[in-house]
């Protein structure tokens, strides 16, 4: 099954530059670079990240960012992992490219009904930001006869399971 890394560590030094509050980081600095980040990994658009104001240097603290991709809107938990501002950025919901969907449900489909040819379609969107636990239905074909497929996202990592019906 195709799969994004969901989860970036992103080295930031992102302290304050201030002398008088260098226990904070640099939220504007780490904002913009959690965005570039994001669109590195998964080469998509990303919009505005949107994060606390302030937030306090400490090992091992989290605090929640939001931002849209593909203008889809996608927040992701941010993790202060040194107290220099190296910090971890995991999506709380997988960011699901269509294309790479469709060309699994056929390969999975194909070896377990020992058909080659299939077709499948889950409407027009280019990108799904679907949270764990989320579905959603696309349609496969083998030119004759279709069955309707539940997709069931099982994790932020976008591991999913299918269901026919």
């Amino acid at each position: 099954m195709s799969r994004r890394v969901v989860a970036l560590l992103v080295v930031l030094g992102v302290l304050a530059g201030c002398h008088r509050q260098p226990d904070r980081l640099d939220m504007l600095r780490a904002s913009r670079r959690i965005g570039e980040s994001l669109h590195t990994t998964f080469a998509l658009p990303i919009g505005r990240v949107q994060c606390p104001a302030k937030v306090e240097v400490q090992v091992g603290a989290r605090f929640p960012c939001t931002t849209t991709i593909s203008g889809l809107p996608l927040t992701v938990t941010v993790t202060q992992r040194s107290a220099e501002g190296d910090l971890r950025v995991a999506p709380d919901s997988a960011v699901l490219i269509m294309a790479d969907v469709r060309a699994d449900l056929r390969k999975t489909l194909a070896a377990q009904f020992e058909k080659q040819g299939l077709r499948a379609g889950c409407g027009s969107a280019k990108v799904k930001v679907v949270p764990p636990g989320g579905t959603f239905e696309c349609k496969v074909t083998d030119g004759t006869s279709s069955r309707n497929v539940t997709v069931r996202v099982r994790d932020a990592s976008g591991n999913r399971t299918y269901s026919l019906h």
